[in-house]
């Protein structure tokens, strides 16, 4: 049933139409530009997700990333891990005229990845022993760089990863998460590889 789901949301206008076109990424170029719509824009498509039923879309903060020097894990490492629709409430709630928050925009960007130690059971890890992966997206969010729109705006990276985005331990949820894997990319504004 949730599979059904996730395929009519993601053939649905909303989705198909919901593309950053170069016009749209033209207007946020300009120095002045006004990011309120793009946040309810990814609110919007967030709340769709999770409309969808199954696990909510979580999401991992650069600065989380940066003080745990690795990818947290859910559920195991909820404290660090985001509820993205009620991040998005709130970043609405204290933006500026420009959509931004301590003079920098929102980045929701999916993290696309191989797992660096496979295994079918616990062992199982994303990131290299020395944790490379996290301490690459934390430097990423901590430039808060984006070539496109570089000089003029900086960006607060938010990350969703499959580790922390579904739940590593129960089975069902796990399947329900994997399941939900192409909406959660189609939330995001990027995909990092």
């Amino acid at each position: 049933e949730l599979q059904d789901k996730v395929a009519k949301y993601l053939g649905s206008p909303e989705v198909l139409n919901a593309v950053l076109s170069p016009e749209i990424i033209g207007t946020f170029m300009k120095p002045d530009a006004d990011w309120r719509p793009f946040v309810s824009g990814c609110l919007k498509r967030v709340q769709d997700v999770n409309a969808l039923g199954g696990p909510r879309m979580q999401i991992v903060w650069w600065g989380s990333l940066q003080s745990l020097a690795r990818l947290p894990m859910w559920p195991v490492d909820r404290n660090h891990i985001l509820d993205a629709e009620r991040l998005l409430e709130q970043w609405a709630k204290e933006m500026d005229e420009h959509g931004k928050v301590d003079d920098r925009g929102f980045c929701m960007s999916t993290f696309s990845h191989r797992w660096e130690r496979p295994a079918l059971d616990s062992s199982a890890h994303p990131d290299t022993p020395d944790h490379k992966k996290a301490a690459k997206l934390a430097t990423y969010g901590e430039h808060g760089t984006c070539p496109i729109f570089e000089p003029h705006h900086k960006f607060d990276y938010y990350f969703w990863v499959d580790f922390a985005g579904v739940d590593q331990f129960d089975l069902r949820s796990k399947q329900l998460g994997v399941c939900k894997l192409p909406a959660f990319i189609s939330a995001t504004t990027e995909v990092i590889m």
